[in-house]
Protein backbone atom coordinates (compact mmCIF):
# COMPACT_ATOMS: atom_id res chain seq x y z
CA UNK A 1 0.00 0.00 0.00
CA UNK A 2 1.29 3.60 -0.88
CA UNK A 3 0.97 6.34 1.34
CA UNK A 4 0.61 9.93 0.11
CA UNK A 5 1.44 12.98 3.15
CA UNK A 6 -0.89 15.93 1.96
CA UNK A 7 -0.49 18.98 3.44
CA UNK A 8 -3.20 20.01 6.70
CA UNK A 9 -6.08 22.18 5.32
CA UNK A 10 -8.27 24.40 7.57
CA UNK A 11 -10.15 21.84 9.96
CA UNK A 12 -9.08 18.70 8.81
CA UNK A 13 -5.43 16.98 9.29
CA UNK A 14 -4.65 13.50 7.54
CA UNK A 15 -2.22 11.66 9.71
CA UNK A 16 -0.58 8.67 7.46
CA UNK A 17 0.94 6.70 9.98
CA UNK A 18 0.92 2.55 10.62
CA UNK A 19 -2.59 3.62 9.61
CA UNK A 20 -4.96 5.48 7.33
CA UNK A 21 -6.43 8.66 9.81
CA UNK A 22 -8.48 11.06 9.21
CA UNK A 23 -9.14 13.43 11.84
CA UNK A 24 -12.25 16.04 11.82
CA UNK A 25 -12.40 19.23 14.14
CA UNK A 26 -15.88 21.12 15.37
CA UNK A 27 -17.91 17.65 14.40
CA UNK A 28 -21.24 17.75 16.29
CA UNK A 29 -22.39 14.80 17.97
CA UNK A 30 -25.26 14.50 16.06
CA UNK A 31 -23.25 14.35 12.89
CA UNK A 32 -21.36 11.78 15.24
CA UNK A 33 -24.34 9.56 15.52
CA UNK A 34 -25.41 10.39 11.67
CA UNK A 35 -21.95 9.20 10.44
CA UNK A 36 -22.39 5.65 12.72
CA UNK A 37 -25.76 4.77 11.27
CA UNK A 38 -24.49 5.98 7.83
CA UNK A 39 -21.14 3.36 7.95
CA UNK A 40 -23.98 1.06 9.04
CA UNK A 41 -22.40 -1.90 11.97
CA UNK A 42 -19.85 -3.56 9.84
CA UNK A 43 -17.09 -0.93 8.67
CA UNK A 44 -13.65 -1.13 7.79
CA UNK A 45 -12.97 2.04 9.30
CA UNK A 46 -13.11 2.87 13.21
CA UNK A 47 -14.80 6.10 14.07
CA UNK A 48 -13.21 7.76 17.41
CA UNK A 49 -15.36 11.07 19.03
CA UNK A 50 -13.66 12.95 21.35
CA UNK A 51 -15.37 16.37 22.28
CA UNK A 52 -15.79 17.82 18.66
CA UNK A 53 -12.62 15.68 17.12
CA UNK A 54 -14.47 13.11 14.58
CA UNK A 55 -11.42 10.28 13.67
CA UNK A 56 -11.78 7.44 11.15
CA UNK A 57 -8.87 5.08 11.40
CA UNK A 58 -8.29 2.29 8.68
CA UNK A 59 -6.07 -0.30 10.26
CA UNK A 60 -3.35 -2.08 8.29
CA UNK A 61 -3.23 -6.14 7.22
CA UNK A 62 -0.08 -6.15 9.18
CA UNK A 63 -1.98 -4.88 12.78
CA UNK A 64 -5.11 -7.20 11.62
CA UNK A 65 -3.21 -10.10 11.61
CA UNK A 66 -1.40 -10.18 15.16
CA UNK A 67 -4.70 -9.33 16.53
CA UNK A 68 -6.16 -12.65 15.02
CA UNK A 69 -3.50 -14.78 16.45
CA UNK A 70 -3.44 -12.92 19.79
CA UNK A 71 -7.28 -13.05 19.87
CA UNK A 72 -7.31 -17.15 18.93
CA UNK A 73 -4.09 -17.57 21.82
CA UNK A 74 -6.71 -16.03 24.34
CA UNK A 75 -9.59 -17.95 23.42
CA UNK A 76 -7.36 -21.10 23.40
CA UNK A 77 -6.02 -20.54 26.91
CA UNK A 78 -9.59 -19.43 28.10
CA UNK A 79 -11.18 -22.74 27.15
CA UNK A 80 -8.52 -24.89 28.25
CA UNK A 81 -8.56 -23.19 31.55
CA UNK A 82 -12.58 -23.50 32.27
CA UNK A 83 -13.32 -19.73 31.81
CA UNK A 84 -15.95 -18.87 29.61
CA UNK A 85 -15.57 -15.61 27.88
CA UNK A 86 -17.86 -13.57 25.34
CA UNK A 87 -16.39 -11.89 21.96
CA UNK A 88 -18.05 -9.02 21.21
CA UNK A 89 -16.12 -8.61 17.81
CA UNK A 90 -16.79 -4.61 17.13
CA UNK A 91 -18.52 -2.71 19.39
CA UNK A 92 -18.80 1.17 19.69
CA UNK A 93 -19.24 2.62 23.04
CA UNK A 94 -21.22 6.06 23.34
CA UNK A 95 -21.47 8.61 25.86
CA UNK A 96 -23.11 11.76 25.09
CA UNK A 97 -22.89 13.57 28.52
CA UNK A 98 -19.21 13.29 28.00
CA UNK A 99 -19.29 13.76 24.21
CA UNK A 100 -17.19 10.83 24.13
CA UNK A 101 -17.38 7.83 21.79
CA UNK A 102 -15.24 4.82 20.50
CA UNK A 103 -15.03 1.65 18.80
CA UNK A 104 -13.34 -1.09 20.03
CA UNK A 105 -12.61 -3.92 17.77
CA UNK A 106 -11.86 -7.50 19.02
CA UNK A 107 -11.50 -10.89 17.09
Amino acid sequence: MVQTELPPTDGVISTPAAEQRLTLHNVSWETYEKILEAFGEHRAAHIIYDEGILEFMVPLEAHENPSDIIGAFVKAVTSESGFNIKSMASTTLRRHDLCKGAEYSVS
